[in-house]
């Protein structure tokens, strides 16, 4: 198992500074989400004087913003943006959402991602792009039942990025239930630890990896149990919580868990 961060932990990286940081936690790959404050990674790597030295440390992800929902050329072309950006850096996937919103999606809504995911698969091998779309689960998705149903309508079955925070904390399942259904299909595991808030049954703080309610020592057994040869990301949400502390402190807490 391949351990690294998403870039989301430090909107202020650059993609230098991210592949230093990487090698000196020891990690072997980058899951790029945000560098220095752009979220349009495609125009951040044309703005680039030099191309990124590949060699470093291996870009495993590169995650857009594009949700199957939805139909419009433009995000469909933007998203086909962040696919070539995922082919000229050898990234082996591109993470993409299925909706927006947190309700389980009904039969038409999934046939439409089904929909989707094929004119996106058809248009990938049609430009020669190798990396594979990669499905987060997240937001109405975050229940196995909406993957394997959307599964169901594809061939191949579409790859999984296994939110492992959003199953347990937003699904409510128990991280053998999810593996038990998912696990064929689940290729990258994004890992966060929080402490429970009052208000809505699923309001929670982001607390340092270890420190928190999240079972993290029952998700590290399950993933060697399974042999799983995937990668195990630490998504730091700094981007959307500035208030939590600096990435470094959080690397070295993921570190020692």
């Amino acid at each position: 198992m391949d351990l690294g961060f998403s870039t989301m932990g430090d909107p202020e990286l650059s993609y230098d500074d991210a592949c230093r940081l990487a090698i000196e936690f020891g990690l072997q790959f980058l899951e790029l989400r945000i560098l220095e404050r752009n979220l349009d990674l495609p125009a951040y790597f044309r703005s680039l004087s030099l191309a990124p030295d590949k060699s470093a440390v291996s870009v495993r992800v590169v995650s857009t913003s594009f949700h199957l929902e939805e139909a419009a050329s433009e995000s469909f072309e933007k998203c086909l943006a962040f696919a070539e950006l995922a082919e000229k850096l050898d990234a082996s996937f591109i993470r993409i959402f299925a909706a927006r919103d947190g309700k389980e999606p009904d039969a038409t809504q999934i046939e439409h991602a089904a929909a989707t995911v094929q004119r996106l698969r058809a248009e990938l091998s049609t430009r020669g792009i190798r990396a594979k779309l990669l499905l987060e689960t997240h937001g109405g998705f975050s229940f196995s039942s909406p993957c394997l149903a959307l599964n169901q309508l594809l061939d191949p079955p579409l790859d999984l990025l296994w939110d492992s925070h959003h199953t347990w904390k937003i699904g409510g399942e128990s991280l053998d239930q999810t593996w038990s259904r998912l696990g064929a299909f689940i290729r990258h595991v994004h890992y966060k630890d929080s402490v429970s808030v009052p208000g809505a049954p699923d309001a929670h703080r982001y607390v340092f990896p270890g420190a928190g309610e999240f079972p993290t020592a029952d998700l590290l057994e399950l993933l060697k149990r399974e042999n799983f040869e995937g990668g195990f990301s630490l998504e730091w949400e700094k981007l959307w919580h500035p208030e939590l502390p600096p990435l470094r402190q959080a690397l070295q807490a993921f570190k020692e868990i």
